[in-house]
């Protein structure tokens, strides 16, 4: 199945209602498994988030996470005081942020979530625009959502980063769940033809356990693993965190512009 169709599937809120098979390592219960058992590190990478964010919007107030899986990043910003609602088409995903965390999350789409336009002071999408069919027409959807001079903070893949310069095919930007692919300089073109003045566009470190390392080459490099598998055990690593930053992720802050009135 190929990412579109597998968009429309999530869009259709179909995708944990049949027997169907599960098409990327992220819907399967072993990721969401150890997702959670990496929320303290998650939580420090989503503080690095919303500090950018405070950083340029001088407060806190209303704040949408579109993609927002289980719920980790709202708890993180509710944590803080922003008011949050989500937006999450996974079923398992939603049910666990909206069960188990209490959170706000509506289960669906920007389509068919009910949501007032002008409403909220920031927006993230984290790790979600690659899997959308058209970015275009999302980022402009957003936007309607943010106030002026509303704050929109995106992070995706980065295709021209080194690793993938060097691996090609072979990177697991290129998982077939990824539809559109990003650099900075093309992201940045996007934000500012559909209403945004850029603020500030990073490669932000990443924060990764071994754990996580293991399973990532478990499900994409099932060639490597096994050798990796055994080298960690031996070196006793499996519950060392790395700090990486090979410029594989792209975050981009911009804010919502005026037609005719430049930046506000």
């Amino acid at each position: 199945m190929n990412p579109v169709e597998r968009t429309e599937r999530l869009a259709s809120a179909e995708a944990h209602s049949g027997n169907g098979q599960l098409l990327d390592a992220a819907e399967t219960s072993d990721y969401r498994a150890l997702y959670l058992a990496e929320a303290s590190i998650k939580t420090r990478l989503y503080d690095e988030i919303l500090d950018r964010i405070e950083r340029v919007a001088g407060s806190r107030g209303t704040l949408l996470d579109v993609g927002s899986y289980m719920g980790l990043f709202m708890k993180a910003a509710v944590a803080r005081g922003w008011r949050c609602r989500g937006v999450e088409p996974d079923r398992d995903a939603w049910s666990h942020a909206v069960s188990t965390l209490g959170l706000d999350v509506c289960w669906g789409t920007l389509d068919t979530c009910a949501l007032s336009p002008r409403s909220f002071d920031a927006i993230t999408m984290l790790q979600v625009l690659e899997h959308l069919p058209d970015p275009r027409a999302t980022l402009r959807q957003v936007r309607e959502l943010l106030r002026s001079g509303g704050l929109l903070v995106v992070e995706v893949p980065n295709i021209d980063c080194w690793p993938v310069k060097l691996l090609g095919r072979r990177h697991r930007h290129f998982a077939k769940h990824h539809f559109t692919f990003f650099g900075p300089r093309t992201l940045s073109v996007l934000f500012r033809d559909c209403g945004y003045e850029v603020v500030s566009s990073t490669y932000p470190p990443r924060h990764i356990s071994v754990r996580l390392l293991d399973f990532a080459l478990r499900s994409w490099h099932p060639g490597l693993h096994r050798p990796s598998a055994a080298l960690f055990r031996l070196a006793g690593l499996q519950e060392k965190v790395l700090t990486l930053n090979l410029h594989e992720v792209l975050s981009i802050c911009a804010r919502r512009t005026e037609p005719g009135r430049g930046p506000a």
